[in-house]
């Protein structure tokens, strides 16, 4: 129990917020804040909660009457919004809010004044993602980076018809430590986790293909380092991600449908 734990003041405002994911560290972080730019010193001009989803709640009323301007980027997908942050009036206390697809922009619209609300698309260092003309695909290797909103029901069956229509096809799992129970029994199926940055290019990089199957809708930074890599990529057509498919090298199919 949250409330029997020494720093259970701290547990309890993250409580009475009512968001998933705002834990005693997005508590702490913003006393921090506040107890910053109560001091005229130390106060900062603008403050930018670059993880909005978790990390801020309380502060924007308090730091708006110090005159400290307030922006948070989001990421929930809609369907998240509504599941994870059923109370949004927090939202209008900031001054700007970023949302980084059309669609979960068009959804904040109902609780945020547009005048405070934009949109910045998830970016990528193409600098460090990008292709290596050394490093040559391995024949028949699928890869799925991430785990959040994976619909792996959805992959394994859609592996299997693979498999049954005489395709030899692999598969790699980077940071998806679900895999290892749904694809359990299934040959030609490696989970890795903790991978460095490096590693996870390569893996970019040694696949024909990356896979993207989506429960729901969102932006993906797999999608973007995989295309920065140029590695094609087939994804489920949900919203957000679409802002990010181009579909010459991007194949978008249907939700929940394997054979597609």
């Amino acid at each position: 129990d949250l409330r029997q734990r020494p720093d259970r003041l701290l547990h309890l405002l993250a409580l009475t917020a009512r968001q998933d994911g705002y834990t005693i560290w997005g508590v702490e972080l913003e006393a921090r804040i506040v107890g910053r730019s109560l001091r005229r010193r130390t106060r900062p001009r603008l403050v930018h909660f670059l993880y909005g989803d978790h990390d801020v709640h309380f502060s924007p009323r308090v730091l708006g009457r110090l005159g400290v301007r307030t922006v948070a980027t989001l990421y929930f997908s809609v369907e998240e919004l509504e599941r994870r942050m059923p109370r949004k009036r927090h939202l209008r206390h900031l001054d700007l809010v970023l949302a980084t697809g059309r669609d979960q922009q068009a959804h904040l619209a109902q609780f945020v004044d547009p005048a405070r609300l934009g949109r910045l698309p998830l970016g990528v260092d193409t600098g460090f993602f990008r292709p290596d003309p050394a490093v040559a695909p391995v024949p028949g290797r699928l890869l799925q980076v991430g785990a959040n909103r994976r619909d792996l029901p959805t992959l394994r069956t859609a592996i299997e018809r693979l498999r049954a229509d005489g395709r030899e096809v692999s598969v790699e799992f980077v940071g998806c430590d679900e895999a290892a129970t749904e694809f359990a029994g299934l040959p030609e199926v490696t989970v890795r986790s903790g991978l460095s940055d490096e590693e996870r290019r390569l893996s970019y990089r040694g696949a024909e293909v990356v896979v993207l199957p989506l429960s729901e809708g969102g932006s993906s930074n797999a999608l973007n380092e995989a295309l920065a890599c140029g590695v094609p990529v087939v994804a489920t057509d949900r919203p957000n991600l679409v802002d990010y498919a181009d579909p010459r090298c991007v194949t978008l199919v249907p939700p929940s449908d394997p054979q597609a």
